[in-house]
């Protein structure tokens, strides 16, 4: 047999390797030594990259695995809001462990809703105009001042570097902020008080929750005594806030009552409260206390828009699950596509009650959902996935119907001469939507028609949503396991 020119050259002379890594023969003791605690070192690296490399491959396996569904809707659809009751159901240590954290961001919330009715009464007592506000309607606003620096420094140091610019980038300054200087009650090194009416943002829940975790008020005396100065000072800055609030409780409490107050905010559309600011006002009393601790409801209630894609882990029937929590404001929209490959399902939010609101270009809000929802069932990308609709803030459409004279004929002509209760209301929008996806879905010629799951939803009520999201558990893993072909 002809040999290779290689297998040739090589066995006229092989290699020794236990000669040429032997060590030499005239090495001293010392030499010895620290060759053996650099091949060590070496050994100990080489398994540290082994074992990264193998948790990286488990990591990507699950991650390929894992059931993914996308989280989609415009802003204020109630996104975060799901998440918050998959946690509350399906991960409830972590959810017990995160909870106090966000007493910052309902405090936050009340200080903006209080704000923003401060500003409503400075607007109208300059416009010259005929008003029953009063010299205690001046008064009232003076007092309740401070509240005005508590927001600004809530803010800071939960990390916007914008305030009214929603679509800037670098939104997280809180792990930038100097320990010293984080939070504080004083008023704040700058010349433009921040205004109520332009959105806070952060960019990331899992930064701001982590950071607050440190320096959350601890129930324990010795564990605040025993923590590093830095952390000590953002404690006693935070007891500060709380201490504010608290000294502003009677005068909320009057402001929200005050039916001067109640009648200027039923003529002003323009002036824009939460959905979650009367829940919070009314509930002053318990919440602007030195010993106030959220609920469960508080926490489903309260506001803190993200601009980066939120990612969220759980485990639901016996199955990892991949939750992607998606900003939604026109600018992020964008970027929705590029997790559009390998999805299990999507959850889109349309909030039903703003169907006489228009957003910042002028847009019916509910027709924004409805055009979103068409380029989502018209995508081939998803043509795979599961489609589930909740129509959502049926609570808030209800009370608004009740409330006032909207009429969803002057907004949707089709609607014709229905009922405007509720019930007939979120019907007509159901059967709105499931047409949209009819018409737009691909043609993909199969035998069964593309089904949709729709729920009407109230997505602040845990029971409700905790009942309607064990349902949609369920069907998604049935479709998931037929796609499988595993039934």
């Amino acid at each position: 047999m002809t040999r290779s020119r290689f297998s040739a050259e090589t066995s006229a002379d092989p290699p020794h390797w236990q000669e040429i890594l032997a060590p030499p023969q005239n090495e001293t003791p010392e030499q010895r030594e620290a060759r053996k605690q650099r091949e060590a070192r070496d050994a100990s690296h080489s398994r540290r990259i082994d074992e990264e490399l193998r948790a990286d491959a488990a990591e990507q396996k699950k991650t390929k695995e894992a059931i993914k569904v996308l989280l989609l809707g415009q802003a204020h659809a109630g996104k975060s809001t799901v998440i918050k009751n998959l946690q509350l159901a399906y991960a409830k240590d972590e959810w017990l462990e995160e909870r106090m954290s966000w007493k910052v961001v309902i405090q936050l919330n009340l200080a903006r809703a209080v704000n923003t009715i401060i500003d409503a009464i400075h607007e109208e007592l300059e416009s010259g105009a005929e008003t029953s506000l009063d010299n205690t309607h001046k008064m009232l606003s003076l007092k309740l001042g401070p509240l005005r620096n508590v927001q600004a420094e809530l803010e800071a140091g939960l990390g916007s570097a914008s305030i009214d610019d929603p679509d800037a980038q670098d939104a997280d300054m809180f792990a930038q902020c100097d320990p010293d200087t984080m939070i504080s009650v004083t008023p704040p090194p700058r010349d433009d008080t921040p205004s109520p009416h332009g959105e806070f943002y952060v960019n990331n829940n899992m930064r701001w929750q982590q950071a607050l975790k440190k320096i959350t008020p601890s129930r324990s005396p010795r564990a605040v005594e025993d923590a590093p100065p830095h952390l000590r000072k953002h404690v006693k800055a935070l007891e500060d806030v709380t201490e504010v609030l608290a000294g502003c409780r009677d005068e909320i409490r009057t402001l929200w009552k005050d039916s001067v107050v109640k009648a200027l905010l039923k003529s002003r559309p323009d002036i824009k409260l939460e959905d979650s600011s009367p829940f919070f006002l009314a509930d002053v009393d318990r919440i602007a206390t030195t010993t106030y601790e959220p609920s469960d409801d508080d926490v489903l209630r309260c506001r803190l828009r993200t601009t980066a894609v939120q990612e969220y882990s759980f485990t639901l029937a016996k199955k990892d699950w991949i939750f992607y929590d998606f900003s939604g404001s026109r600018s992020a929209r964008a970027g929705w596509f590029s997790y559009f490959d390998d999805v299990t399902a999507v959850i889109f939010l349309a909030p039903v009650s703003v169907f006489d609101e228009v957003d910042e270009t002028g847009t019916n809000r509910l027709r924004d959902s409805m055009s979103l929802w068409k380029t989502l069932c018209s995508e081939k990308l998803l043509m795979r996935a599961q489609l589930v609709l909740f129509l959502n803030k049926c609570d808030v459409l209800d009370h608004k119907l009740k409330s006032t004279k909207a009429q969803i004929k002057d907004y949707f002509p089709s609607f014709k001469d229905r009922s405007n209760d509720t019930k007939t209301v979120c019907k007509y929008f159901r059967t709105y939507f499931y047409e949209i996806m009819q018409q737009c879905s691909p043609k993909t010629g199969a035998a069964v028609p593309r089904t949709l799951f729709a729920h009407y939803t109230t997505a602040v009520d845990k029971k409700q949503t905790a009942y309607t999201l064990n349902a949609v558990k369920d069907a998604i893993v049935r479709d998931y396991l037929e796609t499988a072909k595993f039934i």
